[in-house]
């Protein structure tokens, strides 16, 4: 994975649309958070295209991780691969919380945005300091 020039105005703008948004399953959670975040950032990425429009309630939701582990961080594992330590994360990394899990989610996922994460929530985005994030995955470093 390579990062695309201006990758920093594509993830603000990403961030932006989410911000005006409140969780709806399926088009504006976080694993779609997370996954336009790097299709936004990322060469030739359309992760979020295998995900939109598949599921439109938590229990769709849950039925779509079954297949990946069972649980939003086996399934963001799986896709990502091996996670970083959290003192290493970059803006554009993708970023994992047990603070702002819905319903009984293991963790919630989102995007650094500097000294930051950025994850969605039932309230819209909510940021939570890099030193309070329990998991970290680089995106387009390599």
């Amino acid at each position: 994975m390579r990062r695309v020039e201006n990758w920093e105005g594509r993830l603000h703008a990403i961030v932006e649309k989410y911000r005006v948004e409140t969780l709806s399953w399926g088009s504006f959670d976080c694993v779609l958070f997370a996954m336009d975040a790097i299709d936004a950032i990322v060469k030739d990425s359309d992760m979020a295209s295998a995900w939109r429009g598949k599921y439109s309630s938590k229990d769709g939701a849950d039925d779509i991780l079954k297949k990946w582990g069972g649980s939003v961080l086996a399934c963001v594992t799986d896709h990502l691969g091996k996670e970083q330590e959290v003192a290493f994360t970059k803006r554009g990394d993708i970023v994992g919380s047990s603070r702002f899990t819905i319903d009984d989610h293991d963790m919630a996922c989102g995007v650094c945005i500097g000294m930051f994460g950025a994850f969605i929530t039932i309230k819209g985005v909510q940021l939570l300091g890099i030193d309070e994030l329990d998991h970290s995955w680089p995106i387009g470093w390599d």
